[in-house]
């Protein structure tokens, strides 16, 4: 124990034995597998978090975020690039890794993706329940509204907002 104590000179030190006494109590041979004993159960979001967070233990990781939004960049293009050749099957593939790749910006933003995309949602909600108690503004009901109409109330909508 006291060698261990000499070695824990930074709180990353103290996570990584950390770690590895947790890996050894779960019986989890390598870091592949404690990987893969993250409950595929979890929300994508989340689980994606989690993958990311062990890998970045070993050192698998950026060296800062914006390492991380190029990782976003090269994905949105791959994407672009599979769509444009209408790769179809390539399609969830690719919107897979654009995911995944900005689930860990917010990792290293320190943002929980699961509540930042639950936020949205709702906010998203909100100003489309805008658009259809207002589509009156223009006499019509919502559907009869155009894309033009809608975008206008769209952005009239986010004046409202806290």
């Amino acid at each position: 124990m006291y060698l261990e104590e000499q070695r824990l000179k930074t709180p990353e030190d103290v996570m990584e034995i950390w770690e590895k006494n947790k890996m050894k109590e779960k019986g989890v041979k390598n870091y592949t597998e404690n990987i893969k004993k993250i409950p595929k159960t979890l929300p994508a979001l989340m689980r994606s978090l989690k993958i990311q967070e062990k890998a970045a233990e070993v050192g698998f990781d950026w060296d800062d975020v914006e390492g991380a939004i190029d990782k976003v960049k090269e994905e949105l293009n791959e994407l672009l690039e599979v769509y444009k050749s209408q790769k179809n099957g390539k399609i969830l593939e690719e919107i897979g890794d654009l995911l995944f790749a900005v689930v860990n910006v917010a990792r290293f933003l320190g943002v929980e993706p699961e509540t930042a995309l639950t936020k949205t949602a709702n906010k998203f909600i909100n100003r489309f329940e805008y658009i259809e108690k207002n589509a009156h503004k223009f006499n019509k009901r919502i559907e009869e509204l155009t894309l033009e109409e809608m975008d206008k109330l769209w952005e009239e909508s986010k004046k409202f907002e806290e």
